[in-house]
């Protein structure tokens, strides 16, 4: 949960001060030193509560940096495969389907070869800013690995994957435009449970789909170039 350390150091620094606080009025014997201690312990209690909102932010700082992939900023392969457990749970549990979506650069390593590798990463970059502009119902975004990217999209209707990869497309198609270079990647989309119920299955399945709708789409480029 967003800011949790935060809240939790907050909490925690305002309970220890009141106690400490309530520990040393109760102390104090003289009517006359009650104000003074109570308001020193109150003081007290101020400072602990600032100190716990700094350890606090520093502990959100810390687990923001351990979900997140440091090029991109989308969430990282261990965060992506913790959200999967919850999402297909609660899938499981309200009958609900939901999907796995791959997506791959393609030539990728000509990118790298040809322009170099700060290139490479600013493109990385561009298409993960790109892929958040597709989340647009409720996908999560996560970098997988290298040039692989990984979306998971809860309950989701069989069809409404073909909406998600025109809307993809479109984005590389801007990126491409703005970067002055051809951007395009390959997509396969898995559906929870019917294609796996694990992500493991469910990966196989979307790349399955991906390399299929890859040669699908060679064929049809072949028939265009004969035709033309």
């Amino acid at each position: 949960m967003e800011h949790a350390g935060k809240r939790f150091g907050l909490a925690a620094g305002a309970c220890i001060g009141v106690a400490v606080a309530g520990v040393v009025a109760c102390g104090v014997g003289i009517e006359g030193h009650l104000t003074f201690v109570v308001a020193s312990g109150s003081g007290f209690a101020a400072s602990l509560m600032a100190l716990g909102w700094f350890v606090g932010r520093h502990y959100d700082r810390l687990r923001a940096r351990s979900e997140r992939d440091s090029l991109t900023g989308l969430f990282n392969r261990g965060f992506m495969e913790r959200c999967f457990r919850r999402l297909s749970e609660q899938a499981r549990r309200a009958n609900k389907r939901m999907s796995v979506t791959i997506v791959d650069v393609n030539d990728f390593k000509e990118i790298n070869d040809t322009y170099g590798h700060r290139t490479g990463d600013r493109v990385l970059a561009q298409l993960a800013e790109a892929l958040k502009l597709c989340s647009d119902r409720g996908e999560i975004v996560g970098r997988w690995g290298g040039d692989e990217f990984l979306l998971l999209s809860p309950y989701v209707e069989r069809g409404t994957d073909n909406a998600l990869h025109r809307n993809i497309e479109e984005q590389m198609e801007r990126l491409s435009q703005r970067e002055n270079k051809r951007i395009s990647v390959a997509l396969g989309t898995a559906i929870f449970p019917e294609e796996g119920s694990s992500l493991d299955q469910l990966l196989q399945a979307a790349d399955r789909n991906m390399y299929a709708d890859k040669n699908v789409r060679k064929k049809d480029e072949a028939l265009k170039r004969l035709n033309a």
